[in-house]
């Protein structure tokens, strides 16, 4: 995990981290997705709240957009966060936000290992 100051933390400091993290966001409700660890889930009344970590980046999306804003109102309370809007790109996936739904593409990975292997 490396920081923007270009600093890298070595794999003690990025543990010790994500167990604060973990703490903290078990602090409102949330709980760990038993098949994939850096995936929480939060019921809600109107739903549920997915929190996903990659490295130095959090994906967050629910159903109630009541939800995410609690949620991000905690998480800058306790960590040094900055809202990145919608996503557009995610772990190599593409992110396309329809009128009413979300479609999530690996065309442009596809395309670009087409590439890179024609002759």
């Amino acid at each position: 995990m490396s920081s923007k100051e270009g600093y890298t933390w070595t794999q003690a400091e990025s543990r010790a981290w994500f167990e604060k993290f973990s703490l903290t966001i078990f602090g409102i409700g949330f709980r760990r997705c038993h098949s994939d660890h850096y995936v929480f889930v939060r019921r809600t009344r109107f739903g549920i709240v997915v929190l996903a970590i990659y490295v130095d980046d959090i994906l967050l999306t629910d159903i109630d957009s009541a939800g995410i804003v609690e949620t991000t109102i905690y998480l800058k309370r306790h960590f040094v966060t900055k809202d990145m809007g919608r996503p557009k790109y995610f772990l190599g996936i593409e992110v396309a936000h329809l009128k009413h739904s979300i479609l999530l593409s690996r065309r442009k990975y596809a395309l670009d290992l087409v590439e890179k292997t024609s002759f």
